[in-house]
């Protein structure tokens, strides 16, 4: 089992139904392969876990690469995982509103992901602060 965190960035603001749109088609490859994850979008920036057979995972990812939707990813961390961190979805999901569910984490490492900072621990603190928001914050 492998697991692969990263992050990328809309070329443009995504609407409910665009993102609506991206989670379904995901959520119906992801099944199919037995990929799980989970995505977050914050302020134009995708942090997204996958998990599955390292095969999988890179096909997604390379799919993910390629998408005209994106630009700037950045692959955090990509390697084997002892277990499964989100299970239970084919592709948990949350959009984050700055000041109303967000930590605010999450808004200072989409903004240094746009200026190429990003600190050598971010997919563990990553990995971490989304474990933990889906624990309690996603159904």
């Amino acid at each position: 089992m492998y697991r692969v965190i990263y992050i990328s960035h809309s070329k443009s603001s995504m609407s409910d139904d665009e993102l609506d749109t991206i989670l379904s088609e995901a959520r119906r490859r992801n099944q199919a392969v037995n990929i799980t994850g989970m995505l977050l979008y914050c302020g134009r920036t995708f942090f997204q876990v996958l998990e599955g057979p390292q095969h999988q995972v890179q096909a997604t990812l390379d799919r993910v690469y390629r998408d005209p939707r994106h630009y700037r990813m950045k692959v955090l961390s990509f390697g084997p995982a002892k277990k499964r961190r989100f299970k239970d979805w084919s592709m948990g999901f949350r959009r984050l509103h700055k000041g109303m569910d967000a930590d605010n984490s999450f808004f200072e490492l989409s903004r240094n992901a746009l200026n190429y900072r990003i600190p050598k621990n971010a997919a563990g603190d990553l990995l971490t602060l989304m474990t933990s928001y889906a624990s309690t914050k996603l159904s």
